[in-house]
C-alpha cells in the first residue's frame, strides 16, 4: 500500500478484493511501503492517511474483509483476512515512540529495511548489520508482538537479529539463494534457522528473484511457474513443509505474463500438482502454514 486513496477493489491494485473470487478464503499481508525517495518523515506522515483509507475500505466491504490484530480475528467468517505491515523502518526516523503509534494503528509485522541503510541497519545490498536503534527496535517489537520480517535484510542483520533470542521470524517474500544467487534470497542456513524457529517464508513471485539474470519482464509464464516450483521443491528438501507460504511481491511491479497475483497462484497450484507435490503440502503452502503461524504469533484478545 503506497496510496492513501486507492480503493481496495481497484483494478489498479493487483491484489484487490475482486481477485479473491478464485478462492474460498485468503490471508494477505498488506504492507505500507516506506519509499526512500520520499524520506522517513514524509513516509511517517503518509502512513496515517493510508491506513485510514484501508480502514474505510474495510468498513465499506463489511462482512468480506477483516483486519486481524488479535488471533481471535483469524476465526471470523470474512473471506479475506488482512495483516497490516510496514515495509522499511525508515518512517520511524530512530524514534521508538513511533513504533507504538504504528502498533496502535494495527501494524503486526515489520520488514526492518528495504534497500541501503536506514535507522534500523543495513539491507541486502549492504554489508551493515543492526544499528543500536535497530537492536532496540527488535526488542520492542518482541514485547509488542510485532513480527520481525527479515526479507531485504543483509546477512549481518539476519544473523544479529536471530542472535537476540529464540523468537519466530519471517522472510515474507524471499527465495532460495542456491537456486537464484541474488542478495535478496535466503542462504540455506538462513532458511533452516527460520524453520527451526517455527517461522514463515513466503515465496517471492518476482522474476529477478526466481530466475538468475532475469529482468522484471524477461520471461515467459511457463518459465516463471517452473522457477517458482523449483524454489518450492528446493525449500521442501530442507524441511520446509510447515514453513513455506506465498510472498507474491507482484503488486506495483511491472509484469507482462498477463497474470495478476491471484490468477498467478491459481495457475501455480496446478503447476505444483503437475510436479507431483502432495496436495496436502500444496494447501499448507497456499494457506495452512500462514494461518497456523498467525494463530501462534498474534496476541490473544485483551493482551495487546
Amino acid at each position: 500500500m503506497y496510496n492513501d486513496r486507492l480503493p481496495i477493489d481497484s483494478e489498479k491494485l493487483d491484489g484487490g478484493l475482486s481477485e479473491f473470487a478464485f478462492f474460498d478464503r485468503a490471508f494477505q499481508v498488506f504492507a505500507v511501503w516506506s519509499d526512500k525517495k520520499r524520506g522517513g518523515q514524509q513516509n511517517y506522515i503518509d502512513f496515517f492517511p493510508t491506513v485510514s483509507n484501508l480502514e474505510r475500505e474495510i468498513e465499506k466491504h463489511s462482512g468480506k474483509i477483516r483486519l486481524c490484530t488479535e488471533k481471535e480475528d483469524l476465526f471470523g467468517y470474512e473471506k479475506l483476512k488482512l495483516i497490516l505491515a510496514v515495509e522499511g523502518a525508515d518512517l520511524l526516523c530512530g524514534n521508538i515512540v513511533r513504533l507504538y503509534d504504528l502498533h496502535r494503528r494495527g501494524v503486526r509485522l515489520l520488514t526492518l529495511m528495504w534497500q541501503g541503510n536506514n535507522c534500523a541497519g543495513g539491507a541486502h545490498d549492504t554489508e551493515n548489520g543492526l544499528s543500536e536503534f535497530g537492536k532496540q527496535l527488535v526488542c520492542e517489537c518482541i514485547k509488542l508482538g510485532i513480527i520481525i520480517d527479515l526479507s531485504h535484510a543483509s546477512r549481518s542483520t539476519f544473523s544479529q537479529v536471530t542472535e537476540m533470542g529464540d523468537f519466530p521470524v519471517v522472510a515474507s517474500h524471499s527465495n532460495a539463494y542456491s537456486i537464484c544467487p541474488h542478495t535478496r534470497n535466503l542462504l540455506d542456513d538462513e532458511f533452516c534457522e527460520i524453520v527451526q524457529r517455527g517461522g514463515l517464508v513466503g515465496i517471492n513471485l518476482h522474476a529477478p528473484f526466481l530466475i538468475q539474470g532475469a529482468s522484471a519482464v524477461d520471461y515467459t509464464p511457463d518459465e516463471l511457474f517452473d522457477a517458482c516450483a523449483e524454489h518450492i521443491i528446493y525449500f521442501l528438501s530442507l524441511g520446509g513443509e510447515k514453513t513455506l507460504a506465498l510472498g507474491a511481491d507482484r503488486d506495483g511491479i511491472p509484469h507482462t505474463d498477463g497474470y495478476t497475483p491471484a490468477r498467478f497462484v491459481h495457475k501455480l497450484y496446478e503447476k505444483l500438482l503437475q510436479k507431483n507435490i502432495d496436495e496436502k503440502i500444496i494447501k499448507d503452502i497456499f494457506i495452512g502454514n500462514a494461518k497456523r503461524f498467525f494463530e501462534k504469533t498474534l496476541p490473544s484478545k485483551g493482551r495487546i
